[in-house]
């Protein structure tokens, strides 16, 4: 009976933990570019959803002014500008995996800010650590062709 292969992988990326609720940032260098591809799209869906609001012109809410309509469409818009955030930093998804655990739109915001730069320093590292491996693979692979050269003279 012949022996197997056995080479283990090491998964990439870390856990976020939002209270209870546990998402797995990939950060392999595949996910790190589809990462700055949902920023981007992101970005754009702000931009409509904040054309989307001047159009529905919201009244502001005050003491002199306490209409539930205009509440709730602020509500609704506020919730729809975290899910395009947290979707876009943490995957399709996640807004609502979070949002049901944890129904709380001004907590959800008061966290945000804070996670994305955690994530995005996280994720700026790795760039900087998978560009200083490919330099240093590619200085040895030219050593290590110089040194061929070399030899043939």
């Amino acid at each position: 009976m012949s022996k197997g292969i056995d080479i283990p992988i090491k998964r990439a990326g870390f856990p976020v933990k939002i209270g209870e609720v546990e998402i797995w940032f990939d950060d392999r260098i595949e996910a790190i570019s589809d990462f700055w591809d949902r920023d981007e799209k992101a970005r754009e869906q702000l931009e409509e959803l904040d054309e989307k609001i001047e159009k529905s012109q919201l009244k502001d809410i005050d003491e002199t002014n306490v209409d539930r309509e205009a509440y709730n469409s602020t509500f609704d818009f506020k919730k729809e500008e975290l899910k395009i955030r947290y979707d876009s930093l943490l995957g399709e998804g996640t807004f609502e995996q979070i949002y049901s655990r944890y129904p709380d739109i001004r907590e959800l915001m008061s966290i945000y800010e804070p996670l994305e730069e955690a994530i995005v320093e996280i994720v700026v590292d790795r760039m900087q650590t998978y560009e200083k491996e490919r330099k240093k693979e590619f200085e040895s692979k030219k050593k290590e062709y110089l040194k061929k050269k070399a030899k043939k003279k």
